[in-house]
């Protein structure tokens, strides 16, 4: 054999050699962690709706007050005179096993004609407005006031002068709480 082969078969070997070397150093210090865990979720219910809908004694009579399907009130009022108002009382219940809160509050307003004639509100029992993100604990009840009044401090000129029908609409979408939510303490 030539010096140049001898050389070169002893390069490969050296190389081969350094590979195995590195393999093996390799294993050595080669560590394979592996974590195992089980996770059991609990059944959650999600169930906001109203109940309990109750006129007020003092209010005019309506023709329809009804909840429908748990989820939206409807009412059908005539207010004759200036000072007649309808008003009920309606719990919006969180009856499920996840803490809702108010994502947003919508509802049509009364036009500036209507205004003159009609007030309309809707705001807790204690007196409070409904805002948005506040939260509706699971397994807790919020009471609703809502009041359409025929206004009694008006100017004869501001009376309309034929049957007026006003629709009114109020929509409250709950989402599930987050952080963001204000905790809302006279339950």
């Amino acid at each position: 054999m030539t010096k140049s082969k001898t050389k070169r078969n002893m390069y490969i070997t050296l190389a081969i050699v350094t590979l195995l070397l590195v393999a093996i150093g390799y294993a050595l210090l080669n560590s394979n962690l592996s974590i195992n865990g089980n996770t059991k979720l609990k059944k959650n219910t999600w169930d906001i709706h109203f109940e309990n809908l109750e006129e007020s004694s003092d209010s005019v009579n309506s023709t329809i007050s009804e909840i429908d399907k748990e989820m939206t009130i409807r009412t059908s009022v005539t207010l004759s005179k200036p000072g007649d108002f309808y008003e009920y009382s309606v719990d919006i219940a969180n009856d499920g096993s996840v803490d809702g809160m108010i994502d947003s509050i919508t509802g049509t307003g009364l036009t500036e004609e209507q205004k003159k004639y009609i007030s309309y509100s809707y705001k807790y029992k204690d007196g409070n407005y409904i805002k948005s993100k506040q939260i509706l604990k699971s397994n807790t009840k919020r009471t609703l006031v809502v009041r359409i009044e025929y206004r009694k401090d008006i100017a004869s000129t501001d009376l309309p002068n034929e049957d007026k029908e006003v629709n009114l609409d109020l929509n409250i979408n709950y989402i599930q709480a987050d952080d963001s939510a204000i905790e809302v303490t006279d339950y």
